[in-house]
């Protein structure tokens, strides 16, 4: 019984998930009065300032710095991958725009499916 209310959850969760990363773009579409980027500043803004967890600077703080520069490292190629995917939506379209970077995607795990991982064995 556990199981199949995790798989049931499990479900639920994914196409709630769905459900978001295809209704994203739909609010860029309806604000044309507003470029994109200021569109994205407004949800960045909500996402990094309104939702903070309270005394997050004295948490981030205790982070040890070799730490933290590998997440800042990756956050920040995380940024330019979103600015560039937001650029391609305005210029081909959703449709062809999450073909592109699913196909991608795909492409990138079943590679590294097929070569393995190295001294995993």
């Amino acid at each position: 019984m556990n199981g199949s209310v995790n798989l049931v959850l499990g479900l639920v969760i994914v196409l709630f998930r769905g459900m978001l990363t295809a209704s994203f773009a739909a609010r860029m579409k309806l604000s044309r009065r507003w470029s994109w980027e200021n569109t994205w500043l407004v949800y960045a803004m909500f996402a990094f300032v309104a939702l903070t967890i309270p005394h997050s600077l004295a948490f981030l703080g205790s982070i040890p710095i070799r730490v933290m520069l590998p997440a800042l490292l990756f956050g920040f190629t995380w940024g330019v991958a979103q600015v560039t995917f937001g650029l391609s939506i305005a210029r081909v379209g959703i449709a062809m725009a999450f073909a592109i970077v699913g196909s991608s995607v795909k492409g990138g795990v079943k590679g590294y499916q097929w070569g393995g991982a190295k001294g995993s064995q």
